[in-house]
């Protein structure tokens, strides 16, 4: 005998019929049906007389009501405060750093106001690190960018950016556009090996047969920008992040023909994993806000 047996006896005797108390519980009257069966064979008696259109609750049918009516009040505020548990558990999220740069700030504010008693921590890592955190059962969600990890991981696309070639108005060059081998040649400030922004630039320079030796290499895209604005070579980071130096006019903008760089978002989680309603709601405001 389960909780959900007793639920539909319940339902059965406030409606009075199969076919009701099948559309209270949103379940088929099949199962109602299958339900009381189960019930009158374990209890060895029936607990419902079947009149020509309604049903009667018997003598026996009575008692298990009796017994059973605690256990359901029981259960109900039971569920009830599982679900307020599960409202304000915490979620944890391992965060690659450009989008905890740019993007997670007005997630988690526009996540607060839907869930505001749910705390959200957050560790900022590179993608791989992010991942082990979800493979080790560190995190319940990872934000990254660049290549989509294969199983077991589910995905939600959260959009995408661009990035810039940039350099500040004092750096030694002749002219804003440069082709593919001059760009190679130059100081080069770049994120480092195995990041979703050097992986992109690398992926296209493969193709085309290039290689880079950067001049810097970093994990902080607030130290490469520091060191373009003071002229020391030539940084390739994310369009949010330069805009504001382009506007100043601490930076240009410089053009290389056939090289389009951008990288996609995603928040990803195990396959396996149980999304409770908040975790659930988080993922929908990462993918509302591409």
């Amino acid at each position: 005998m389960t909780f959900r047996h007793l639920e539909i006896f319940k339902a059965v005797v406030e409606t009075g019929s199969f076919t009701k108390a099948a559309k209270k519980l949103f379940i088929t009257q099949s199962a109602v049906s299958h339900g009381i069966h189960d019930l009158e064979k374990m209890t060895k008696t029936p607990l419902f007389d079947r009149l020509s259109h309604r049903v009667q609750i018997t003598r026996t049918g009575e008692l298990l009501l009796q017994e059973a009516e605690p256990l359901l009040a029981a259960g109900q505020a039971l569920s009830s405060r599982l679900q307020t548990l599960e409202n304000t558990a915490s979620i944890h999220i391992a965060c690659n750093i450009t989008i905890a740069n740019f993007r997670l700030p007005g997630l988690l504010t526009d996540f607060s106001k839907e869930y505001p008693h749910t705390s959200v921590n957050v560790d900022v890592v590179p993608a791989a690190t992010a991942i082990d955190h979800l493979v080790t059962g560190k995190a319940d969600l990872a934000l990254i960018e660049g290549a989509i990890p294969q199983e077991p991981f589910c995905s939600k696309e959260m959009g995408a950016y661009l990035l810039k070639v940039v350099c500040s108005p004092d750096y030694p060059l002749q002219q804003t556009e440069l082709t593919l081998d001059e760009l190679c040649r130059e100081r080069l400030l770049l994120r480092e090996p195995g990041s979703a922004i050097r992986d992109t630039l690398e992926s296209q320079l493969y193709l085309a047969g290039k290689t880079v030796y950067p001049l810097w290499c970093s994990v902080n895209d607030s130290a490469l920008l520091a060191a373009a604005v003071a002229g020391l070579g030539i940084a390739i980071l994310p369009e949010t992040y330069v805009l504001e130096e382009l506007k100043k006019q601490h930076l240009v903008e410089l053009f290389v023909p056939g090289l389009v760089l951008k990288n996609n978002m995603y928040a990803i989680w195990h396959r396996d994993k149980y999304l409770s309603k908040p975790l659930k709601a988080f993922i929908e405001t990462c993918s509302a806000l591409r």
